[in-house]
């Protein structure tokens, strides 16, 4: 009998002990570290205007608050095309999760929550598959509910995922599905008079790219996704232009490109990438319409590769 309550016991520790592994996964829905970085394409719909853009979020500093650690989110849009118009990325603030419960929050300046004075819950994701989330606890607050639980395709890989929907449809509803290692991999706000979602097209979480982070003004494109042999940077064509040419340049690897245009005393005349961006081929068609006839020099820097080549513009 003694060794039948030790064999209980035993099983009840180490299921304790599993069940404490899983649980500390949750934090890996919702990857916090500076230097994370998402991009996001998508599309702004509204009876006034449409528009598809690029969105680009970024961790990059930490914030000490309330004795809670908060990561500051930023996030920025591009228009790709359409109208002038987006709608606002939902991280764009500070944020922290807290591993016991798997609330995300977000500091607010606002009242928040009477538990919670100077934040609300944005997601709980340790909920379990229809459970309702109140924003603030109480059923009269705005609320979320867990509406799927399943698997999703990231990168080629299974990730466990999670997706959560609020709001009315009529009104205004909202949706974020998180992948585990790579937190929200798809969002969606809006209501009958617009609508805006967002799917993520690459990352850098903890310092590994994955998928294509290229988050740029219309012009850049990658033309070949096979992998150059060496970094390069080809002449302008056409060379002289009048007043668009075509850049091109090859990568290797992942890396933080920049291409620049300068003037002949070597002062910047445009940034047209800076950015991280896949191995791969790519062409930036730059509009000189704004500058006037001269020789200018375009240079492409690319972790220890840097080669500068001159065009002319004639008008």
């Amino acid at each position: 009998m003694k060794a039948h309550h030790r064999i209980i016991i035993g099983l009840f520790l180490m299921l304790s002990v599993l069940s404490y592994s899983q649980d500390t996964n949750i934090v890996k829905f919702f990857p916090l570290n500076v230097g994370n970085v998402w991009v996001y394409s998508g599309y702004y719909f509204s009876v006034q205007c449409q528009s598809n853009f690029k969105v680009k979020v970024a961790i990059d500093s930490v914030l000490l608050a309330n004795g809670k650690t908060y990561y500051k989110f930023t996030s920025d849009y591009r228009i790709i095309s359409g109208g002038n118009c987006s709608y606002g990325f939902f991280l764009n603030n500070f944020y922290r999760i807290d591993s016991a419960s798997g609330n995300v929050y977000r500091l607010t300046t606002n009242p928040g929550c009477t538990f919670s004075p100077d934040e609300r819950i944005i997601d709980s994701l340790r909920s379990r598959f229809r459970d309702t989330i109140y924003i603030c606890g109480v059923s009269s607050d705005p609320k979320k509910a867990l509406t799927d639980t399943s698997f999703s395709t990231v990168f080629g890989s299974q990730k466990e995922s999670r997706l959560f929907r609020g709001g009315n449809f009529h009104e205004f509803s909202t949706q974020n599905k998180y992948a585990k290692d790579f937190g929200v991999i798809f969002y969606e706000m809006g209501g009958m008079s617009l609508s805006a979602q967002g799917t993520l097209t690459g990352c850098v979480i903890n310092g590994i790219l994955y998928g294509d982070t290229s988050y740029h003004i219309l012009g850049l494109t990658n033309i070949s996704s096979e992998i150059p042999g060496t970094f390069s940077l080809s002449q302008n064509y056409p060379n002289p232009f009048n007043p668009g040419t075509q850049i091109s340049f090859g990568l290797r690897e992942s890396a933080f490109a920049k291409l620049v245009v300068y003037d002949q005393l070597g002062r910047v005349v445009e940034i047209l990438v800076n950015e991280e961006l896949a191995p791969g081929r790519y062409k930036y068609d730059w509009n000189a319409a704004d500058y006037p006839s001269g020789v200018y020099f375009y240079k492409l820097h690319s972790g220890e590769f840097a080669e500068t080549k001159k065009m002319v513009l004639i008008k």
